[in-house]
């Protein structure tokens, strides 16, 4: 049988909830609309407890959702002890499509 493992629909909402351990009912986001720490209570993330606790915690790559979800940020500087690092894809997905034109040499 086929389990779901999201606690929403969408990104943003099931990013928060496994970030904050509170479920969308409790932060009460469905969309991509609102920052969550605005919209529903200033909830301690897991990176945030892991850096309150003298850890250096980092970003890379899609952790939050980007945009208005994460306020423009990702969380930083609550979650994280530097900005967010979001690799340049463009390049990649350049190598992908040479790749699947017999590119590899």
């Amino acid at each position: 049988p086929f389990f779901s493992l999201l606690q929403q629909a969408v990104c943003a909402p099931s990013r928060t909830s496994m970030l904050t351990s509170r479920r969308p009912d409790t932060t009460r986001l469905y969309d991509f609309n609102s920052y969550w720490r605005v919209h529903s209570g200033n909830y301690t993330t897991l990176p945030q407890h892991f850096k309150s606790k003298g850890y250096y915690t980092m970003s890379v790559g899609k952790v939050f959702h980007p945009g208005i979800a994460s306020n423009h940020t990702d969380d930083y500087p609550y979650s994280w002890s530097i900005p967010a690092y979001h690799p340049f894809s463009f390049r990649f997905e350049k190598e992908k499509n040479s790749c699947l034109q017999g590119g590899l040499g």
